[in-house]
C-alpha cells in the first residue's frame, strides 16, 4: 500500500508513504535493515505532477544518515516483518534534492484485521529510525561510472 500527497500550492512539500513486508515468513526486521528501508522511497522528482517532472533519469544517493531510535517492541500486536516508511521532501535545487524519512513499526497482520482498521492501532506504533539523505538528479544518458569518476575527482580536489 502506498500513497503520495501534494500540499497547498506554493508549500513546496511532497509526502509519500508505504508499508514494506518481508516475503519470507521466517525473516524479521532488524536494526541493520533500517539503512536499506531508509533509502526505499519515491524520489522527489517522481512525485511531482507530470507537467513538472524531469526527463527520465535516475537518482543516486550521495549522502545517507540514519538515526537509530529503538527496537521493535516484543508485542504480538506489532509486526516483526512489516515496516512503515514515510518520506517528505521540500527542497530541490538544480541537480540535488533532500529527503527526510521516518521508519515505523506496523500492526501485526492479525492486528491489521485483514485490512480493517482497528481503533487505537497508531498509538501502539514506535518510530524505529529517521533518515535524511541528499540525492542527485542524473539524466539517464550519463553512465554510473562516469558520474562516479566525476564526483570522486571533485571530492579529491576538495580535500
Amino acid at each position: 500500500m502506498e500513497g503520495g500527497v501534494v500540499h497547498d500550492p506554493g508549500d513546496g512539500t511532497l509526502e509519500w508513504g508505504a508499508w514494506f513486508e518481508l516475503t519470507d515468513p521466517s525473516e524479521r526486521i532488524t536494526s541493520s535493515m533500517l539503512h536499506f528501508f531508509g533509502d526505499m522511497m519515491h524520489n522527489l522528482p517522481n512525485l511531482l505532477p507530470k507537467a513538472h517532472q524531469h526527463p527520465l533519469g535516475w537518482y543516486p544517493t550521495m549522502v545517507l544518515s540514519v538515526e537509530y531510535k529503538g527496537e521493535i517492541p516484543d508485542d504480538p500486536a506489532i509486526s516483526r516483518r512489516i515496516v512503515g516508511v514515510y518520506s517528505r521532501s521540500s527542497f530541490m535545487n538544480t541537480d540535488l534534492h533532500d529527503i527526510y524519512v521516518e521508519l515505523w513499526t506496523s500492526p501485526s497482520i492479525s492486528g491489521l484485521g485483514g485490512g480493517i482498521e482497528t481503533e487505537g492501532w497508531r498509538d501502539k506504533q514506535v518510530c524505529l529510525g529517521i533518515s535524511s539523505q541528499t540525492a542527485l538528479i542524473v539524466p539517464r544518458c550519463i553512465a554510473p561510472l562516469e558520474l562516479f569518476m566525476t564526483h570522486y575527482f571533485l571530492l579529491c580536489i576538495c580535500f
